[in-house]
């Protein structure tokens, strides 16, 4: 799970990471999914408010979710889960 992580730093997701889009204010439905094809760097923007098992990154021009636990925090010496 990810802590210690601050708007604009950066988490490592490894390949077929799932990323959820949802549309509203709303974390019970998501409007697309994708599974990344290789492991990425993206930007943290915010913890999801409405579901604590989310968090939200900043991928190709769009706010997007993925799972907490299956991201990284960047830069550490073995990208340990945070």
């Amino acid at each position: 799970m990810l802590k210690d992580v601050s708007e604009g730093d950066y988490v490592y997701i490894p390949a077929q990471t799932l990323l959820y889009m949802y549309e509203g204010c709303t974390a019970e439905h998501y409007t697309r999914v994708v599974a990344v094809e290789k492991p990425l760097y993206l930007m943290f923007v915010r913890d999801n408010a409405l579901d604590t098992r989310l968090c939200d990154v900043f991928y190709e021009g769009n706010i997007w979710s993925i799972f907490r636990d299956g991201a990284y925090h960047a830069g550490d010496d073995d990208e340990a889960r945070c």
